[in-house]
């Protein structure tokens, strides 16, 4: 009895999808591989190219405290507005007179 042809469900397309997979597989490397080694090879520039000017520091710190500032002013506004948390109390306790102030 001769060997049976194995035949696809979809098709002889199926046949092939070793080749497409290994295809994508390739570009894949070479898509994500190429630009790895560029990186790899030329680093984020030098350590004296990452610097900050004073002129640029004083612009950001300023920014910074204003922006610190404005959200403090926000909620001590809120916390004013709901009272206080909690209320003094004086109570007969375990050990005599107590209280929470």
């Amino acid at each position: 009895m001769p060997p049976r042809a194995r035949s696809s469900f979809l098709g002889p397309a199926i046949a092939d999808s070793g080749y497409v997979v290994a295809g994508i597989g390739g570009a894949g490397m070479i898509g994500f591989g190429i630009p790895f080694v560029i990186a790899l090879l030329n680093p984020n520039g030098k350590p004296d190219s990452h610097y900050l000017t004073d002129a640029d520091a004083r612009i950001y710190a300023n920014r910074y405290n204003r922006s610190l500032l404005r959200k403090t002013v926000q909620d001590v506004k809120r916390s004013n507005a709901m009272g206080p948390s909690w209320l003094p109390s004086v109570d007969l306790g375990t050990f005599g007179l107590g209280g929470q102030f």
